[in-house]
């Protein structure tokens, strides 16, 4: 196994039983969050265009305090 799959596994013995919302700017975060399996929202204010950041079929927000309304 290679070294990203044994901290990918480190993470998810670590997250069993705890709600994650990763929150983050690109489509490789999204692909991050998808192997952890932890909820993703991406944030349309970094390194990619909200189109493209929109294929990936999560929700896209266009500030990072627009965050804050979904935790309510």
């Amino acid at each position: 196994m290679n070294e990203r799959n044994n901290t990918l596994k480190r993470w998810h013995t670590h997250l069993i039983g705890v709600i994650v919302l990763f929150v983050r700017d690109t489509v490789h975060d999204y692909e991050i969050a998808k192997e952890m399996g932890t909820d993703c929202v991406l944030v349309a204010c970094g390194h990619q265009p909200k189109e493209k950041l929109e294929m990936c079929g999560v929700q896209v927000l266009n500030r990072v305090k627009d965050v804050l309304t979904l935790l309510n």
